[in-house]
């Protein structure tokens, strides 16, 4: 299924409800956890490669999941969605994935208040970005900042320029610490608790795979800061997490 595809995801719902009634089959669970994020920052974005994002990560799920809903709910089913403490904590360089998946997680929490007698569960898989090829690596990559530096304008070129190519390298040096994806994510608790949120008669409405201890400390220090207003040093804290190149302009350089 192509989710930012519309026909191709009516095809996938009419594939699957004419096969659970030719088998008698239970639709006890939909998951939606594919998802696409370009790392790069907002401005350089350009309109294809942001509605992609939103295609794949909220409105092709949207429209799956609604052309299943009346068939999960006659059946007690449940509907998984997998977010991101992205959704919680905005990251540089990810704003657009972490709109989208705060979009999820919105959609998600407004569902499960209203009457359609479906489980909604929030599913937080925690960090495993190395096992993943959610950051769209190698050939990938190069096409996506292809098209936007193309589509930079002449002032964005000046004021961006050596940045955007350190940028991108440091994205192709995390790739070398990617294994292969045959290789499982080396945390059990994330099977454990997709394990529970699946199959539980009584799952949870939410669920948070503990993250990594410099995250959770950076979590903490970021809200802490939002908390007293001091969002310049929040700003100079997240930077700091996501250890991407310091940024110099080009402008700076020439003056």
């Amino acid at each position: 299924m192509d989710l930012r595809d519309p026909q191709s995801v009516r095809e996938t719902a009419n594939r699957i409800q004419d096969l659970v009634e030719t088998q008698n089959y239970k639709l006890h669970a939909v998951v939606n956890n594919a998802a696409r994020m370009l790392m790069a920052e907002y401005e350089w974005q350009t309109t294809r490669l942001i509605t992609e994002q939103f295609r794949v990560n909220v409105l092709g799920p949207m429209e799956l999941t609604s052309s299943l809903l009346p068939k999960v709910r006659c059946d007690r089913g449940r509907i998984i969605n997998v977010l991101s403490h992205c959704a919680m904590v905005p990251l540089p360089g990810i704003a657009v994935y972490r709109a989208t998946k705060a979009a999820v997680q919105a959609w998600t929490c407004g569902s499960r208040a209203e009457n359609g007698g479906v489980s909604w569960i929030s599913f937080y898989p925690g960090s495993f970005y190395t096992h993943s090829s959610i950051m769209g690596g190698g050939g990938r990559r190069d096409g996506y900042y292809d098209e936007m530096s193309e589509a930079l304008t002449d002032e964005q070129r000046e004021h961006y320029g050596q940045y955007m190519r350190a940028y991108k390298g440091y994205l192709d040096m995390v790739d070398v610490a990617v294994p292969s994806q045959d290789e499982p994510v080396p945390n059990s608790d994330l099977y454990r608790f997709m394990d529970h949120a699946l199959w539980s008669t009584l799952p949870k409405a939410e669920y948070r795979v503990p993250e990594p201890w410099r995250y959770r400390i950076y979590s903490t220090l970021a809200h802490v800061c939002s908390a007293l207003r001091l969002h310049g040093w929040r700003d100079q804290l997240i930077r700091r997490f996501v250890c991407t190149p310091t940024f110099v302009s080009n402008r700076n350089k020439s003056a």
